[in-house]
């Protein structure tokens, strides 16, 4: 009998398309300075999305969602505010 795993143990599969890089969203977002920074910033939001059944919450800790997520992923504010404009 499997055990159940805790919530740090859990793994999540986050599906991309094989032509994920190809995307012209992706490639404008790869294309402007520090944009790598920002799909690895993506990316985070995705994983953290996928524990929460597809929703990023906003709990009003911070005075702004995007402040509060950068806190959660150790980002810095002013790039997560710059991000969440360009996704």
């Amino acid at each position: 009998m499997q055990e159940k795993r805790t919530d740090e143990e859990r793994r999540y599969w986050i599906k991309f398309g094989s032509e994920f890089f190809e995307r012209k969203s992706i490639i404008m977002l790869r294309d402007i300075p520090s944009g790598n920074d920002y799909l690895v910033l993506y990316l985070k939001l995705l994983t953290v999305a996928a524990k929460n059944d597809g929703y990023l919450y906003y709990e009003g800790i911070r005075r702004t969602p995007e402040e509060e997520l950068a806190i959660s992923l150790h980002e810095d504010p002013k790039i997560m505010q710059i991000a969440i404009g360009v996704f």
